[in-house]
């Protein structure tokens, strides 16, 4: 969305499909896996279950129900970040989608409000808007019991 000028214009960017060239959520998936932080049986059942969502076999709540009790039901809030922080670091270059982030550095160099609103986790959206020097994001966000 454009406003007349750029004091008032806005940016938004979702992250998979339009930022990332693939969906940042099983990227980082592969990520802990080739870090020893989750078996290839886990890996495979989320491509599984990717599957069955691009085919309409299941919603965004239920695919993150299960990719939440397979890879980060275990882990503590404080682990994922630091993870998402270093995948962000590591990897950003290699799954950033050229045309896209050109348009947020743009946007960014204009002083528009650039936001980036994505269904996927909270600590992944947040490490990748901080990477980008996005102060906006929206994204899934997950609730911790009393023993985190």
């Amino acid at each position: 969305m454009k406003a007349k000028n750029n004091n008032d214009a806005v940016s938004i960017f979702d992250l998979d499909g339009c930022l990332s060239k693939e969906n940042c959520s099983f990227l980082f998936a592969k990520f802990l896996y080739r870090n020893k932080h989750t078996s290839l049986i886990k890996i495979l059942l989320c491509y599984f279950f990717s599957f069955l969502f691009k085919f309409g076999f299941l919603t965004i709540p239920s695919i993150h129900q299960y990719v939440f009790k397979l890879l980060i039901q275990d882990k503590t809030p404080a682990f994922l970040s630091l993870k998402a922080e270093e995948f962000v670091e590591k990897e950003i270059n290699s799954f950033l989608y050229p045309p896209a982030y050109q348009a947020l550095l743009k946007a960014l160099k204009e002083e528009q409000h650039v936001g980036i609103y994505s269904s996927s986790p909270e600590f992944l959206v947040k490490a990748v808007a901080q990477k980008l020097k996005v102060c906006d994001y929206v994204a899934t966000s997950y609730q911790v019991d009393d023993k985190g």
